[in-house]
């Protein structure tokens, strides 16, 4: 798909501007998530229309529910939490995921076999299964969920990561910085997640999408 050049930022990492826009739509649903509770013109649990199901109107603008309740203000607040416990989640899934799947593909041996057997393994769970096994377990509360949906995705995110870095790996320009005596967090940081940062971003943003179905999931169940 051809798309505008990518913009070179001050370290070499190459930013594309379709990829920025998919990121700046992130962050607008983040920033009305945090700023939800200024934005509401309504309280989400008080009645305020004495006609259920009211109409769209310009006091209302997505109408009020069967309670007589602001649609409006319900969903900013749920943006709260939907959007942010995704964000969340998807954040620390992708870290981890990726942190270690450059690790295990720079290293190798057998630090790169037990940690993909181990994930293929976790991945082997059906994610609702084990999504539900973990909050019945230890309850429902907003940092549970955050980590289990983290425990969940970080698998994928791994072995997308681990993917990308074992094609970097092999080429020449990681020989010579082996040559030279370069460590494995310059090898990371420096030769391998520049050239992998663009897929990974792209990654971000379907996982987050699919974070969001799960939860909704969960929530219903």
């Amino acid at each position: 798909m051809a798309s505008s050049a990518p913009l070179v930022g001050k370290f070499g990492y190459r930013f594309d501007t379709v990829g920025m826009i998919g990121l700046a739509i992130i962050l607008f649903w983040a920033v009305v998530a945090i700023f939800a509770p200024l934005l509401i013109p309504y309280p989400v649990g008080d009645i305020v229309d004495v006609d259920y199901f009211g109409p769209v109107s310009s006091k209302f603008w997505m109408g009020t529910d069967y309670l007589g309740r602001d649609i409006f203000s319900r969903i900013l607040m749920g943006t709260r939490y939907t959007v942010g416990i995704s964000l969340g989640a998807v954040t620390i899934a992708c870290f981890a995921g990726v942190t270690l799947g450059m690790t295990a593909a720079v290293m190798g041996g057998w630090y790169d076999r037990v940690l993909s057997r181990f994930l293929d393994a976790l991945t082997s769970i059906p994610s609702m299964m084990f999504g539900l096994v973990l909050v019945a377990a230890v309850g429902s509360s907003i940092p549970v969920l955050i980590l289990t949906l983290a425990v969940i995705y970080t698998p994928g995110s791994y072995r997308f990561a681990r993917a990308l870095a074992v094609n970097i790996n092999t080429m020449d320009f990681i020989t010579v910085a082996r040559v030279r005596g370069e460590g494995i967090g310059y090898l990371i940081r420096t030769e391998i997640l520049p050239n992998i940062l663009g897929p990974v971003l792209a990654d971000f943003g379907l996982r987050f999408v699919f974070i969001v179905l799960l939860l909704s999931g969960l929530s219903f169940l």
